[in-house]
């Protein structure tokens, strides 16, 4: 491994040993348990906070990742406050992330069944509108 790439790396895992830090505070905070679990993903700090009973973490997942998306949000910035450089790390809370990337690998099985069930369309069945087709 060159030194810039590992480099690169050390760097990671410092964003990854900070963003710990700061969920740790969190969970003690909301009086939460869970364990956090940093690892490096295709060039990005990636930082997942699990339970043994993973209900418990649902507050910090909200509908649809929406209370999700806004801590990892925050997760960057104290990231950044501490080493002066943007942030791109993952958070994922309870396999959220890794639940809903397994469903959008299967999308095309989904779009499959919207073609066949022409019965009761639905939303999202229907066709993506182009740009040029719309009005203003």
């Amino acid at each position: 491994m060159s030194d810039d790439n590992a480099g690169k790396l050390t760097r990671l895992e410092e964003e990854g040993e900070l963003a710990a830090d700061y969920l740790e505070e969190l969970l003690d905070i909301a009086d939460l348990d869970g364990d956090i679990e940093i690892d490096v993903e295709n060039g990005r700090a990636s930082v997942e906070i699990v339970a043994d009973d993973p209900e418990a973490l649902e507050r910090l997942v909200g509908e649809d990742g929406e209370v999700l998306d806004a801590l990892q949000e925050l997760t960057r910035l104290a990231v950044q406050t501490e080493t002066g450089e943007r942030s791109r790390l993952m958070l994922d809370i309870a396999g959220f992330r890794a639940e809903r990337k397994e469903e959008l690998q299967d999308a095309p099985s989904a779009r499959k069944s919207c073609r066949t069930s022409r019965a009761r369309p639905s939303p999202a069945c229907a066709p993506p509108v182009r740009p040029s087709s719309s009005t203003p």
